[in-house]
């Protein structure tokens, strides 16, 4: 009968000893927490530590003067396109005026041929040097307008072409001593910080050579492990406490390698110090000395705009009367203008030479007489 068998077929006596299929699962729960603490304190006996937040503050010096320097260089950037700017303007205006002259000889010459007086080639010559005028005329113009968005955007601004400036360069501008002290480039922000970063190589230097020796760090760990109820018992808890000693053994080609970096670091640090104080010197006798020949220039440019003015005026009365041709007229009129645009052109780069100098000296400065 199905009562005496079981599901695989085998008699009762075997289904006794071999056991029957249960569904029932014997389960149970074990409950166990951990706290555990542990320190560790390196112990800084050669001062390997110490080195290293010597180098990070020499670092930090050095990226917060750098950035002192990148802001002046900024500001001494727009001060040179403003001046720019104002050559531009002067230079376009020249053209304008020589434009001015052209169209007058031009019509002059046009009423003569008219009346039969002068050839076809003499008037040809005339419109030749009034096209030649109108296209330097919106050159000059073009490259105003490009400086003036320029400045726009610098200012961060809409780049259209409304920006107020003065028409003419400062008309002097302050004398310098004939004699400036050899320690005045020590205001320079990179020099600064060319010489923190010179420290903070030497440190990391010291900091490879110290890496070398044994460290020792003082150690503890103590905690408790067992229910939540007898977790905070000290019959339950544990704790240690001992001094680690490492010594560079497996690693110690690395850390070699390591210092022969770091002092090639430092010889490289040194090297550009002493490069950059030299090309600081160097920057600040050639701002003295343009800065003396080039006033000596304008002094020259503006006489000879004199002489340029009166010689196109006498030239212009000899060509009305046809006593002068119009080779000697054009040629009076190029001599103006070509002096008044060197004029223009000297006068801004005065300025940007003494921003640079101002620049390469770190600084305004003052001085007694």
């Amino acid at each position: 009968s199905e009562s005496e068998q079981n599901s695989a077929g085998f008699p009762p006596i075997f289904a006794t000893l071999l056991g029957t299929q249960s569904d029932e699962i014997t389960t149970f729960n074990q409950e166990n927490y951990n706290l555990s603490l542990s320190t560790q304190w390196e112990i800084d006996l050669w001062g390997k530590i110490r080195q290293g937040r010597v180098a990070g503050k020499q670092q930090y010096l050095a990226a917060k003067y750098n950035y002192t320097y990148y802001q002046f260089s900024l500001t001494s950037e727009a001060a040179k396109l403003y001046f720019s700017i104002i050559e531009a303007k002067q230079l376009a205006a020249n053209a304008e005026k020589k434009y001015g002259n052209a169209k007058i000889i031009f019509d002059l010459y046009t009423s003569r041929y008219n009346k039969g007086v002068i050839s076809l080639k003499a008037l040809q010559q005339s419109e030749l040097m009034l096209n030649l005028s109108k296209s330097d005329l919106e050159n000059k113009k073009s490259i105003s307008k490009s400086l003036i968005r320029e400045a726009r955007v610098l200012i961060k601004e809409y780049p259209n072409l409304e920006l107020e400036t003065a028409k003419d360069f400062p008309e002097s501008i302050p004398n310098l001593p004939y004699l400036l002290p050899a320690d005045i480039v020590k205001r320079r922000p990179d020099l600064i910080a060319s010489q923190y970063n010179l420290l903070a190589s030497k440190a990391l230097n010291k900091q490879a050579l110290r890496s070398l020796y044994p460290s020792f760090s003082l150690v503890g760990s103590t905690g408790a492990s067992s229910n939540v109820k007898d977790l905070l018992n000290d019959d339950f808890s544990v704790w240690s406490k001992g001094v680690n000693v490492f010594a560079p053994i497996f690693n110690a080609g690395k850390l070699v390698a390591n210092k022969k970096i770091a002092k090639n670091n430092k010889e490289i640090a040194m090297l550009e110090f002493v490069n950059n104080l030299l090309n600081a010197y160097k920057e600040v006798e050639s701002g003295l000395e343009f800065d003396r020949s080039t006033q000596l220039s304008l002094n020259l440019l503006k006489d000879n705009i004199i002489l340029s003015e009166s010689i196109y005026s006498t030239t212009f009365d000899e060509f009305e009367k046809g006593v002068s041709s119009i080779e000697d007229v054009i040629n009076a009129n190029n001599a103006l203008f070509d002096n008044k645009n060197m004029l223009a052109t000297t006068e801004r780069i005065r300025i940007e030479q003494r921003i640079n100098l101002i620049l390469a000296l770190g600084g305004g400065f003052t001085y007694k007489q």
